[in-house]
């Protein structure tokens, strides 16, 4: 479908811009070889997303970050993450957990590749597989919609990712040894530490001249 793909094109390319950064459909369209229509429904979907930020009679954005954003971000995910791991704990099997571990190792491969697009890609996979076993359509419109926030944060500014791949792999000893306690524990420090991570991420970003700011790491 085009829309799809239109949406994958720019959405890829969204959130590798800066901050405050004007889009044109039309331009963009062009640019990607696709009529004004798919490429519009996917700027409008990248808006509900939170990806892109729509002025009155003017046009599309990137997004501003600031701290109370990745505030805001974080509190949705210590809400939602460590009660639905909590929910599906039990009903978690092996062959989960031999997913998660895929996931942790390929996130490992691709930021050593220095890939940090389908590392967080991967990121999304780990976090979503407790809300795809719950089946709660309403957490998991939230947490998606917390998380494409996230990744607009996380691709630009969060630092020391070798961490999270740490903290992965304590979570997953945990739910190997059936520790529910610990499993719990470790997921909420997890969280609070990418917090963190992304508003140290963050100042130190800003603390850069606006024209070396681009890159996602240094």
């Amino acid at each position: 479908m085009l829309s799809e793909k239109a949406y994958d094109i720019i959405r890829k390319k969204v959130i590798s811009l800066n901050e405050g950064q004007y889009l044109s459909i039309r331009e963009l369209a062009n640019e990607i070889g696709m009529s004004y229509t798919p490429a519009r429904e996917a700027f409008q979907r990248l808006e509900k997303e939170g990806l892109l930020e729509r002025i009155p009679n003017v046009g599309y954005f990137v997004p501003q970050i600031n701290i109370r954003q990745i505030e805001e971000i974080f509190q949705v995910r210590e809400c939602l993450e460590v009660f639905v791991l909590g929910q599906v704990f039990d009903l978690l099997t092996l062959q989960d957990l031999n997913l998660l571990t895929e996931y942790t190792n390929s996130q490992e491969k691709f930021l050593k590749k220095k890939d940090i697009h389908q590392y967080i890609v991967l990121d999304q996979k780990f976090h979503f597989l407790p809300f795809e076993i719950y089946k709660n359509s309403y957490f998991i419109d939230l947490i998606k919609n917390a998380r494409e926030r996230h990744l607009l944060c996380s691709i630009k500014i969060a630092r020391q990712r070798d961490v999270a791949i740490r903290e992965h792999r304590e979570i997953i000893e945990y739910l190997r040894i059936r520790d529910k306690e610990h499993v719990l524990s470790t997921l909420e420090y997890h969280i609070q530490n990418a917090k963190q991570r992304m508003k140290d991420g963050y100042i130190s970003l800003s603390q850069w001249p606006s024209h070396m700011a681009s890159s996602p790491e240094r």
